[in-house]
């Protein structure tokens, strides 16, 4: 049995999607070309437990690599429609898991687990994509007291009085911000008007040797409220878009319909 302790995970990335049994599924990231369809790169259900895992070999120790997971060897259905990043390990090698039995289309995480406190829309338990636990980049050892959310549908601003986050207990932040225009979105959690030498991003916190990328979602709709958590002792960050305000109210007019018919 694997067991997967996303408290101490280097990267993982919590995005599901519903899938067949019968599915095949692929990685492809810059460690293969990112090709789909190269051979080699298809994930394997070692244990019978639909938790499908694939290592990548003679890597360079430390690199940090982006992937996608894919359902079938094509770009048709991604499921991790954001790239993931993941640090090889001191052997050079590179497992990366996905646990088919989690569905979530809503959430995209890295570190977290159980991160559903406060929230109805959501269930974050566990995490479909992990490498081989290793620690999360060291937080500075002040940490800041107070923290920005700073992304392009922001103007990058670490000093946006809009954007900043509130402390919701112990070293937990968290920011609920309308997104303008719908499309594709990169965001960091900053030391508020700082130099950008304290951040946390896609690995964790920034170090000397090392800088996070941005943390990438997607929003559907114009002006859609989207929630951005980090635990900014241990590095962790959470990205949570809550169901389109189009699809609720479908669903709403369903209900409606079905009453009419009672």
């Amino acid at each position: 049995m694997k067991t997967l302790n996303l408290a101490a995970i280097s990267a993982a990335a919590l995005i599901g999607i519903s899938t067949s049994a019968n599915a095949a599924f692929f990685v492809a990231g810059d460690m293969q070309g990112w090709q789909p369809a190269a051979g080699g790169n298809e994930m394997t259900d070692v244990d019978g437990d639909n938790i499908f895992e694939i290592t990548f070999t003679d890597l360079t120790a430390t690199d940090v690599h982006g992937y996608k997971v894919l359902n079938g060897a094509s770009w048709d259905n991604q499921i991790t429609t954001a790239n993931q990043h993941a640090e090889v390990a001191a052997d050079g090698t590179l497992t990366i898991y996905y646990d088919s039995n989690i569905v979530n289309e809503e959430v995209d995480t890295k570190f977290v687990a159980g991160w559903d406190n406060g929230y109805t829309t959501f269930t974050a338990v566990s995490s479909p994509t992990s490498v081989p636990p290793a620690a999360p980049n060291t937080a500075p050892a002040a940490l800041p007291d107070s923290w920005t959310v700073a992304g392009g549908f922001q103007g990058w601003n670490n000093n946006n009085p809009e954007t900043a986050m509130t402390n919701i207990g112990g070293d937990i932040w968290e920011l609920e911000f309308a997104v303008a225009e719908a499309g594709d979105h990169g965001w960091k959690a900053v030391k508020t008007d700082s130099d950008w030498s304290t951040q946390i991003g896609d690995i964790g916190h920034k170090t000397p040797d090392q800088e996070p990328g941005n943390i990438n979602f997607t929003t559907t709709e114009a002006d859609q409220i989207v929630t951005f958590r980090i635990d900014a002792a241990n590095g962790l960050f959470a990205t949570v878009i809550p169901e389109p305000a189009s699809l609720a109210l479908l669903g709403l007019g369903g209900l409606m319909l079905l009453r009419r018919r009672k």
